[in-house]
């Protein structure tokens, strides 16, 4: 089994999907969980040969607070943090910061207007660190509703390209709509990418995983419907080294 087989069938069967009632307190009640299948999938043809999804947006988007319908069926947070920093830390016993890997200036709202159409509020900002084809670091942002990747030197090579032109040629919600709630992870074991955003209205969860760790290559694709009707807003996603999301 290569690598592209082992995520696909570790991705199946980690996430499935499970998916835990969004972001419960850890002392809430039993957590709620929906366990299924996608509702579609295939694996696309590369990237840099899909046509761009078409411009959508007009004007200035906003992208809307979902509230779950028993948002009040849980108590607030009105106990201490526990975790909350009072104090500073004496001078002198803590190493410097680190400098960054990477340093890049990242895609602005010039770039949505280019490459969507229209101006996006807010622009929930994404992005993760990996190797692409080459072996070469690269970083990827992912915003409302645009993608793009950089190199070490922060320069821009490749995009920026609207947040469902992974979907193209795939049917249904994920190519036909750019909602925005984006997702990327790069899995260090595997070497591929990883990247989501939801449909509102549908309910559905866009995913796309690379076959291999160049972005712009073939995708395998799934939709899976989470919140029938809603929005998924805004899912949590990581990738764990058991193959669990």
């Amino acid at each position: 089994m290569n690598a592209s087989e082992s995520i696909r069938a570790r991705f199946r069967r980690a996430f499935a999907i499970t998916i835990t009632a969004l972001c419960l307190p850890m002392w809430a009640q039993a957590q709620e969980m929906t366990v299924g299948t996608s509702v579609q999938h295939d694996t696309s043809p590369p990237l840099s040969e899909m046509a761009p999804a078409l411009k959508t947006v007009s004007g200035t988007k906003e992208i809307p607070l979902q509230l779950r319908e028993d948002y009040g069926r849980y108590p607030d947070l009105a106990a201490p943090d526990g975790g909350l920093q009072t104090g500073a830390a004496p001078s002198g016993q803590l190493a410097p910061t680190p400098a960054p890997d990477v340093s890049a200036p990242g895609l602005s709202e010039q770039d949505n207007v280019n490459t969507v159409g229209g101006a996006i509020v807010p622009p929930d900002v994404n992005g993760d660190i990996g190797l692409d084809q080459n072996g070469n670091r690269i970083y990827i942002q992912y915003i409302n509703l645009v993608w793009g990747v950089f190199d070490v030197n922060g320069s821009l090579i490749a995009g920026p390209f609207a947040g469902n032109s992974f979907w193209s040629g795939f049917g249904g919600p994920c190519e036909a709509n750019n909602d925005g709630d984006p997702v990327v992870l790069y899995d260090d074991a595997a070497g591929q990418w990883f990247f989501s955003q939801f449909s509102i209205g549908e309910g559905v969860q866009c995913v796309a995983i690379s076959t291999t760790s160049d972005p712009l290559g073939p995708y395998h694709r799934y939709a899976f419907t989470v919140t029938p009707g809603g929005a998924n807003d805004y899912p949590k996603i990581g990738v764990w080294d058991d193959g669990g999301g």
